[in-house]
Formats: structure tokens, sequence, C-alpha cells
């Protein structure tokens, strides 16, 4: 694979002529349309399916480039709209809820007494910084955090403003 170097001569990630061609094709699909395979296999000149690698640089790519498209197995890939997007952000929500309690449950079952210090504090730190996350992305949470938004108005917070609100939601 060809690479190139920026100003710093570190190494800047070239794609892969297929995934190129991948990104290309992708980047003009409209919201909701959905692409069969067989038209992304022939843009991209390889089997993605196979090739997934090829897929998955090409999806994140479009990530940053604000375009969401999922996978539909029986048929190929689907352009999102916003209101899936949504829908998509909060799963993953609900999925950080689920393991940072798995995390914690593993935790527990250390013997804390027996811990040197510095494992004593990276257990602490571990436990703490997952019991804030179960607790930020715990449904009851969001309800909160919901009703304290509305209240103070909608639109783009910054994550200081949103640590504002959990400590109002914790209070």
């Amino acid at each position: 694979m060809d690479t190139k170097t920026n100003s710093k001569r570190q190494p800047i990630f070239i794609a892969l002529a297929e995934t190129q061609a991948l990104i290309t094709y992708l980047q003009n699909m409209k919201e909701g349309e959905v692409v069969p395979w067989d038209t992304l296999n022939r843009a991209a000149g390889v089997d993605v399916r196979t090739r997934r690698s090829v897929l998955y640089s090409a999806r994140r790519r479009l990530e940053k480039d604000h375009q969401i498209v999922t996978s539909i197995i029986p048929e190929g890939l689907k352009r999102n709209n916003p209101e899936e997007v949504i829908k998509i952000g909060q799963a993953h929500l609900s999925r950080s809820h689920r393991l940072a309690k798995r995390g914690m449950r593993k935790l527990a079952t250390v013997e804390y007494d027996a811990l040197g210090d510095g494992a004593k504090e990276s257990h602490n730190v571990a436990m703490a910084t997952l019991g804030a996350l179960a607790h930020a992305s715990s449904v009851r949470s969001q309800k909160r955090l919901a009703e304290k938004l509305a209240n103070n108005g909608s639109g783009p917070l910054l994550v200081g403003d949103t640590l504002r609100l959990f400590a109002g939601v914790t209070e």
C-alpha cells in the first residue's frame, strides 16, 4: 500500500483503490436509498462481503463526512435519515449502560484488600468511571436530563454544560 508523509514525517493512510471507489459511489446515495450488494461489488470492483475491510473503511470514512450507512443483511447498504441515526445513537447508549454495569460486576469480584496500592488505585478509578457511565446512560438519568433540557432550552450542548446538568440530576 502506498503511503505519503505529512510535515512531521508521519505516514498518512491512503485508502485502497477499491475503498476509494466505494466511498465515491456511496457519497452519492440519497437518504433512505438502499443499494444492493451486487451494485456495491461492481462499484468497488471486489466482493465487499468477503473483502469486508473495504466496506468497513468506506463506512468509517462516510461517518467522518456525516453520512451514516447501515447494512441490511439480505439486501445491501442503506443511507440512514437523521431520525434513524438518532435511534442508532440511542442503541449505543443502551449498550454502553449494559457494558458499564457488566464491567462493574467484574471488578466487584476482585478481593480488594489483597490488592497492592497501585492496583487499588486502578480499581477505584475504573469502578468510579464505570459507575459514572452507568449512571449517565441509565434510562432514568436520560429522562431526568431530557426534563432539564426542556426547561433550559434545546439544541446542542457543550460537554461542560451537559456535566453541569448531570450534576443537577444527581442532587
